[in-house]
């Protein structure tokens, strides 16, 4: 991976999360986030696109995980996008829970307007499936 972050990982980061990791690629710890994004982008790649999950209910696997305060979002699915100007990534689908573990639900997400909220992609996410996530989501109440 080049010093910086390439331009298909750019569209599932969030500009203030993106200027923070292009910071820390200039620092003493270079060589860990690198690998760390490198590792990030090889699992979005592999991630399915949209539709590939239907029919797997809460054995669905959430790829990524967003979050800001209280609220939550994880990814099933991401965008046909490949990052081209006619084919980017603009929404993914997967789990939203807005602090209410009750109102809950799946639904297509707006990549960009989780940005415009400042909302950060964990970087440290393992990825689990819905089950397990909706388990952990009731049991936060």
């Amino acid at each position: 991976m080049s010093a910086g972050i390439d331009n298909f990982l750019r569209p599932f980061i969030g500009p203030a999360q993106t200027a923070v990791l292009e910071e820390m690629l200039k620092g003493e710890e270079a060589l860990y986030f690198q690998e760390l994004l490198s590792d990030l982008a090889t699992d979005i790649q592999a991630m399915p696109q949209t539709g590939e999950t239907d029919g797997q209910g809460d054995k669905a696997v959430a790829h990524l995980h967003y979050f800001m305060g209280q609220f939550d979002f994880w990814i099933t699915e991401r965008d046909i996008g490949d990052g081209t100007a006619d084919l980017r990534q603009h929404q993914a689908f997967g789990f939203v829970n807005l602090g209410d573990p009750d109102n809950a639900e799946l639904g297509y997400i707006s990549l960009p307007e989780l940005f415009a909220s400042n909302v950060e992609l964990d970087l440290y996410w393992v990825p689990k499936t819905l089950g397990e996530i909706k388990a952990q989501v009731r049991g936060s109440k």
